[in-house]
């Protein structure tokens, strides 16, 4: 009986600090911003945790493990690399944003006079691009929208 006590009692302690820890969670899908009436959307904003490149500033990032966030604040200049693929790049209004996603699956939203240039070898990259930007995509892995 004191041996049964004792088992129940750790496996309870077990039970409560496993159920306790929090999962670990990875980037999420970046939610829209803008917009809001399905007209032009907006740029998705970066996931919290991700890189902010400062308003004039010029970002080298690169990002061979892929999920990487990032922010080009307005007046920015980024040049991503995201040969990881599954990257999330908001570029804000009037910023310049350089993506070379040849791991796929990258996610680039471009705000109201922003420049922004895509290689997406990769296939699969999904860009939102207001109507005042000048987005240039080469989609040469398919599947992009």
């Amino acid at each position: 009986m004191r041996t049964w006590l004792l088992i129940s009692s750790f496996v309870t302690v077990v039970s409560a600090c496993v159920v306790a820890t929090p999962a670990p969670q990875g980037p999420q899908p970046a939610p829209e911003v803008g917009g809001g009436d399905g007209e032009g959307g907006g740029p998705p904003a970066a996931t919290s945790g991700g890189e902010v490149c400062a308003p004039g500033d010029t970002c080298n990032i690169d990002c061979p493990e892929g999920n990487c966030a990032v922010r080009c604040e307005a007046g920015a200049v980024c040049n991503v690399d995201c040969s990881g693929g599954g990257c999330q790049l908001d570029c804000a209004d009037g910023a310049v944003c350089n993506a070379d996603c040849s791991g796929g699956g990258c996610q680039l939203g471009c705000g109201g006079g922003a420049t922004c240039n895509v290689d997406c070898s990769g296939g699969g990259c999904q860009t939102a691009c207001d109507d005042s930007a000048v987005c240039n995509v080469d989609c040469s892995g398919g599947g992009c929208g």
